[in-house]
């Protein structure tokens, strides 16, 4: 994760902690575990609460093609 990412992470955190939906910040490793089984071939994919981007950046190193992604959002971050 990068600085940026754990900067907006601990501030969205400290400004409205119960709008954050995790306590510690996913780094690159878990998001690629939890992605692996994703490829181009998967079809559309629906991301609640992209955050930081690291789930979809290992989406995207998975093949994903940015069209097929629809990230939900709450923070206006």
């Amino acid at each position: 994760m990068t600085a940026n990412g754990l900067l907006l992470f601990f501030r969205s955190l400290a400004s409205a902690p119960r709008t954050v939906g995790a306590i510690a910040p996913s780094g690159s490793a878990l998001a690629n575990m939890i992605t692996r089984e994703i490829n181009g071939a998967t079809g559309k994919v629906l991301e609640l609460g992209p955050g930081t981007g690291v789930f979809t950046q290992a989406l995207l190193k998975q093949g994903v093609k940015e069209g097929d992604l629809t990230l939900i959002e709450y923070g206006s971050d």
